[in-house]
């Protein structure tokens, strides 16, 4: 768990799975997946050697696509809330960031009451920002 969350914390990770799995003689054991930058991979190859007891890696290079995407912060009464908007082929959309709501009391229910709060306001405050089209 140290290594993994040392990995996460490499600047060039931008995530990392970790898998439960079955080995040689029906051993458990965990696969590690990594997605990094490209130009980074010498490097998170060096702290997965430094950080794991692996002895080897299995690599490729792999394309991605990324949706156009921002983060405006929200005001609630009781707090503010980060949101990532993302601009998808249709439409708008936005995700609270958890981060913000492991604070809230009143459980899950009133957990999910900020997110959609959060997440609705930030749609509004987008739309708000979109020129008119007039002008």
């Amino acid at each position: 768990a140290i290594a993994l969350d040392h990995l996460r914390a490499h600047p060039g990770v931008l995530d990392v799975l970790q898998i439960p799995a079955f080995g040689k003689k029906g051993r458990m054991t965990v696969q590690v997946q990594i997605l990094a930058a490209p130009q980074a991979a010498e490097a998170v190859f060096e702290a997965c050697f430094s950080e794991t007891t692996t002895l080897g890696l299995r690599w490729q290079m792999v394309e991605r696509r990324v949706l156009a995407r921002r983060q405006a912060t929200v005001h609630l009464p009781e707090r503010s809330v980060r949101v990532k908007l993302a601009q998808r082929p249709d439409v708008l959309t936005a995700k609270a960031e958890s981060d913000d709501l492991l604070s809230v009391s009143g459980g899950r229910s009133a957990r999910e009451r900020t997110r959609r709060s959060a997440e609705d306001a930030g749609l509004s405050s987008a739309a708000d920002e979109e020129p008119s089209g007039h002008g």
